[in-house]
């Protein structure tokens, strides 16, 4: 197991490759979904998100807007580069199926 960096070489031969392309022109920015990392490439329900959070229109910044949005330790003052959302468990009381979905709920079965 090691630490992630992120795929760094993946996000500096995007930089290179933007850097190419600009010549002497100054605007150098990697374009968007120019890549992505290994793990979320891999990932089959496209639950790992990586991008530009400074990018208004990158996925990535769409999902930390949401009310979902939260950090580990973030109280802490640590500044995690990750974040995660939160998981939705509360089914709409107004939908016809809703007693027997929250009653086959599996986090309503977990051993206390």
């Amino acid at each position: 197991m090691e630490k992630c960096t992120f795929c760094v070489q993946r996000i500096e031969e995007a930089k290179i490759a933007a850097l190419a392309r600009a010549g002497a022109s100054p605007e150098t920015r990697i374009p968007r979904d120019s890549f992505t990392t290994a793990c979320a490439q891999a990932c089959p329900t496209e639950a790992i998100v990586f991008g530009d959070i400074k990018d208004p229109e990158s996925r990535v910044s769409k999902m930390k807007e949401q009310d979902r949005n939260y950090r580990i330790l973030d109280y802490l003052n640590v500044v995690p580069r990750v974040s995660y959302l939160a998981r939705v468990r509360n089914p709409n009381p107004n939908m016809p199926d809703a007693e027997t979905s929250a009653s086959q709920a599996w986090w309503r079965k977990l051993p206390e």
